[in-house]
């Protein structure tokens, strides 16, 4: 059976659906038209549609070619914040050109905390105190070098890398 809606009836039966997406193909096969024709009579009537699902290969490809987050986001048109929740769910992955995975040459404290807070996240639940106090340690030396190198909070740098490991 072939039904010849108007706009305003095709926007009007996509606002009733429960699955947009799938609302879209019925909409384009009852109106013996494309999908692409419906689409544009819904954001002509200021609709946003659902996104296409994400393709994980490919995520995955331009993640292990060292992209990062925002030129992945830009190739594959979503958003930064969702590449990186795609690392979450993949094991939690570091992102890709991070001043945390690799300090900058400028440094900052920006960065310290970044590489502070990419160890201590990767600290599994049941760590032993021996492997805590490691991490802890190994935060508190990045720390205390950054702090040396700009100069935060010491009266002199010689005095101050004199506690330091």
């Amino acid at each position: 059976m072939l039904f010849r809606s108007t706009n305003a009836e095709i926007v009007a039966d996509y606002r009733q659906a429960k699955n947009k997406r799938a609302q879209i193909k019925i909409l384009a096969d009852l109106n013996a038209t494309g999908m692409s024709v419906i689409k544009e009579i819904l954001r002509d009537a200021g609709e946003v549609l659902p996104r296409a699902p994400l393709d994980g290969a490919q995520i995955e490809a331009l993640y292990k070619h060292g992209l990062s987050d925002e030129k992945i986001a830009k190739e594959m048109g979503c958003s930064p914040g969702s590449i990186a929740n795609w690392r979450k769910r993949n094991g939690g992955l570091p992102p890709n050109g991070s001043r945390a995975a690799e300090p900058s040459a400028s440094g900052g404290l920006p960065d310290v905390c970044r590489q502070i807070y990419a160890i201590l996240t990767a600290l599994p639940a049941g760590s032993s105190e021996a492997t805590r106090a490691a991490a802890c340690e190994l935060c508190r030396c990045l720390l205390w070098d950054e702090m040396v190198r700009n100069g935060i909070g010491l009266t002199s740098n010689e005095s101050a890398r004199a506690d330091s490991p």
